[in-house]
């Protein structure tokens, strides 16, 4: 499974993207990252991702995840964030390949 983010916004405007293949992952990240995408219904979430205004100094996320099924591309702002997702975040910044 691929998985990409990209983070943009916040205070300073930075943006900073990852592009992870959970395969490449050593195994017990992988299966964190995996464990927390089952908790979430990643095709319901992109059907209903809104693309609100940028609020100030709020990060907006676009994320893309390509696996086994259709590829699903989805733009949350800050806090419509699940916490499952914002916890696969911060793996995926943090494991970039």
């Amino acid at each position: 499974m691929r998985l990409t983010v990209e983070r943009s916004g916040g205070f300073a405007g930075i943006v900073k993207a990852a592009s992870v293949d959970t395969g490449r992952l050593p195994e017990r990240v992988a299966k964190q990252i995996e464990a927390l995408l089952a908790k979430l219904d990643l095709a319901a979430l992109a059907k209903t991702a809104v693309k609100k205004a940028r609020q100030a100094d709020r990060f907006v996320y676009r994320i893309v995840v390509e696996g086994d099924g259709p590829k699903l591309e989805m733009t949350l702002a800050e806090p419509d964030l699940p916490e499952a997702l914002k916890q696969c975040i911060d793996l995926l910044l943090r494991h970039d390949s």
